[in-house]
């Protein structure tokens, strides 16, 4: 029996020494250009007219929120290097009176993109549908 007790401890012992020695910082990657706590306007959507209309987004930690052309969205996002993943987008359901096409392909894309660029005051997402680029807000 002690020396089941022995193994046993000289296993703990070591899962503990293990775990305790990892740094946490080694687990994640930061990338490049943080994207947490910044708010972006979008400036520019292949094939849509923007003119009249204020679509915005803004990053929290792991969260994302904006304004669509007439509704409020929100999302999950994660990322690394200029990988991004935004969950699929719930928003509120107004009516939208006009542009509601402009608002669905917006959410479309977004909820769809593969990766980001930030160049300068610009964030450029995309995926294979099309390109959302964003100019940034100051807080």
């Amino acid at each position: 029996m002690r020396g089941l007790f022995k193994h046993y401890l000289n296993i703990s012992t070591a899962i503990f020494l293990f775990v305790g020695c990892q740094n946490p910082k080694e687990k994640t990657s930061t990338p490049k250009h943080s994207l947490d706590n910044t708010s972006w306007e979008l400036i520019a959507f292949a094939n849509h007219d923007l003119e009249g209309t204020t679509i915005t987004l803004n990053f929290e930690t792991e969260k994302l929120h904006g304004l669509g052309v007439c509704n409020n969205y929100f999302s999950l996002f994660s990322y690394q290097a200029n990988k991004i993943t935004i969950q699929a987008v719930g928003a509120t359901r107004k009516m939208c009176a006009k542009n509601s096409k402009l608002e669905i392909d917006y959410f479309k894309i977004l909820s769809n993109t593969s990766s980001y660029e930030i160049k300068d005051n610009l964030l450029i997402i995309e995926n294979r549908l099309g390109k959302l680029e964003y100019k940034k807000v100051s807080p």
